[in-house]
């Protein structure tokens, strides 16, 4: 399992570098390519942390970094969602449909 991580890591790379090149380029909402920077860069950490230690399973600083990283990403993930579902409301109107009747 110790590659799996690493097979990973193109994916958060991208996501990085495409958050990092379109930091200020999104005319829909800009914290996006903040959210995708972070992201990527978290999970780059992550998997990094992740890998050695799966090499060095023993390592108490290894275990502890992957701990505060998930809980980051867990806390990240609910503060993103909530700001994103306020901003973008459905159309809560009420439509009668006319076949409906």
């Amino acid at each position: 399992m110790k590659w799996g991580y690493l097979v990973i890591m193109p994916y958060y790379i991208a996501a990085l570098v495409i958050g990092a090149l379109n930091f200020d380029n999104c005319p829909v909402e800009p914290m996006i390519p903040i959210v995708v920077t972070v992201n990527g860069a978290v999970s780059i950490v992550y998997c990094l942390a992740m890998y050695f230690q799966s090499v060095n399973p023993h390592n108490s600083c290894l275990n502890c970094t992957s701990s505060l990283l998930n809980l980051f990403k867990f806390i990240w993930l609910i503060v993103i969602c909530v700001y994103f579902f306020q901003i973008f409301q459905p159309n809560f109107a009420h439509e009668v449909n006319p076949r409906m009747n």
